[in-house]
């Protein structure tokens, strides 16, 4: 079994890309937040594999207790950890634009991550988790960065095919294997009516640069502005926002 650890802040696709890489893909142990808590920097180097920080920091005590034992117990631990000591784990880091990340977990205010944050602590946090991310792969071969644009920008299929050509994944379907149609909720609800949710029903023109464009040409992406690494931006081919 080939083990696959997913890493990626709150919004930017972390459990769309877990549901996907488990229809697709077979004899593949999805990593979620063993090894780490998923939401965080990458915490490779003392990994606890008693399972202290596998779980929601913002989860109280019984609720964390609760998740550990689920992810110490989803796959054989020997296992894990001699792939792990062999470096045979492979890493995916979901990433998505500043500008309509920060929409997405401060303006709607549905992340207990970053309620009592303001704006320059949220678009920092962004800066230093992502400059992480960022980090680790050029010093690994052994990961692939998945932009939340790239879904409708280039399309989910062409993700997966990233992916199986990056890990030499097998296909769960040999015929078909990525055609699957697949629910990604809320991933243009700014394009599109509120019941249409089918990635597969997407008209072409529903493109990266329409949803950045409609949504975020206004006053407040000046303010992001500000706070923004944009040699991070540029690393990660985004681009400024211009003519404001």
């Amino acid at each position: 079994m080939k083990f696959v650890k997913i890493y990626g802040l709150q919004r930017t696709g972390t459990n769309y890309l877990t549901a996907i890489l488990k229809k697709n893909f077979s004899d593949v142990g999805i990593l979620v937040n063993e090894l780490g808590w998923k939401h965080d920097s990458v915490s490779l180097n003392n990994v606890d594999w008693n399972g202290s920080d596998w779980c929601s920091p913002h989860s109280n005590e019984t609720e964390q207790q609760a998740e550990r034992n689920v992810y110490l117990n989803t796959f054989n631990l020997e296992d894990l950890k001699n792939s792990y000591d062999t470096d045979q784990i492979h890493y995916l880091f979901c990433i998505k634009n500043p500008y309509s990340w920060y929409d997405s977990v401060a303006v709607k205010k549905n992340s207990h991550a970053y309620k009592n944050l303001n704006m320059q602590q949220i678009i920092e946090f962004w800066n230093r988790v992502n400059n992480d991310y960022y980090n680790f792969c050029q010093k690994n071969s052994n990961c692939l960065i998945i932009k939340y644009e790239d879904y409708y920008k280039i399309g989910y299929k062409h993700v997966m095919q990233n992916i199986q050509n990056k890990f030499n994944l097998i296909s769960e379907k040999s015929d078909e294997h990525i055609a699957q149609k697949t629910k990604f909720l809320n991933l243009l609800y700014v394009a599109l009516p509120s019941n249409h949710h089918d990635i597969s029903l997407y008209p072409e023109k529903f493109k990266y640069d329409y949803y950045i464009e409609k949504k975020f040409l206004n006053s407040k992406t000046i303010e992001i502005q500000k706070y923004i690494d944009q040699r991070l931006m540029s690393k990660l081919n985004y681009n400024k926002m211009e003519n404001l």
